[in-house]
């Protein structure tokens, strides 16, 4: 798998657990919400072109062996049984020999996935952390994946962990700078209709939605979807 694919597929795994990864924010289905337009762009366009073959062949190297270990969490998606335990193992055996690379952090979000399906919250989060520090937070992935967190942390059993999850989810919403401002905005409004504070959740959708206003390029999606629950409110 070339390196464009192995990042789509990250840009896709991160989008599509949005609307899952939080029991406590969601407390129904909402069907399939739309994958976020992130665009991914890694420090990896030098790579292939003249920088020391060292690099390039640690990049291949990494390549390989998470397009390996993708595939099998792919396969372990249709099992009726499928054996995440065997599949946490690779990714953080994957992520041991190639630490140093470009693809580290995607070792460990994949890793964190397959153990909360395994329901081990904590060490989930810890692997979601690890993956945060060793990615620059300018990266167009990071808040993404701070968001990912925030909403996993709602779904811990620690009362204090819930509460850490939910500030943290408040602060990406309230951050200006955040690229992904909206899907935290949706979520913290999602929080607050989830308990009955239906004036605290208009008034955080409405500030989604006016965000959106001035886009050239349409709406968010998840602007869409907290219009949906407007409109039932009124």
């Amino acid at each position: 798998m070339a390196l464009q694919a192995v990042i789509t597929e990250v840009r896709k795994f991160i989008g599509s657990t949005y609307s899952s990864v939080s029991k406590e924010v969601a407390s129904q289905k909402y069907g399939t919400v739309t994958v976020l337009g992130v665009t991914l762009m890694l420090a990896l366009g030098s790579v292939f072109g003249g920088r020391h073959l060292y690099v390039q062949s640690r990049e291949r190297a990494a390549s390989k062996a998470f397009t390996h270990y993708l595939q099998e969490y792919r396969q372990a998606e249709t099992l009726e049984s499928p054996d995440w335990a065997h599949l946490s193992m690779l990714f953080k055996m994957g992520y041991d020999e190639h630490s140093g690379s470009s693809l580290a952090p995607f070792f460990l979000m994949f890793q964190a996935d397959t153990l909360m399906k395994q329901n081990e919250t904590t060490q989930a989060l810890e692997a979601m952390d690890t993956a945060l520090d060793s990615m620059n937070s300018d990266h167009s992935l990071y808040n993404a994946y701070k968001t990912k967190r925030a909403l996993a942390k709602l779904d811990a059993s620690d009362e204090a962990v819930q509460k850490q999850g939910l500030e943290e989810l408040v602060a990406l919403a309230n951050d200006k700078n955040n690229k992904q401002q909206d899907v935290a905005l949706y979520y913290v409004g999602l929080y607050n209709w989830n308990a009955h504070e239906v004036e605290v959740a208009k008034k955080i959708w409405t500030q989604l939605i006016n965000s959106q206003s001035a886009e050239k390029q349409g709406k968010s999606p998840w602007a869409v979807q907290a219009q949906k629950f407007l409109q039932q409110i009124s």
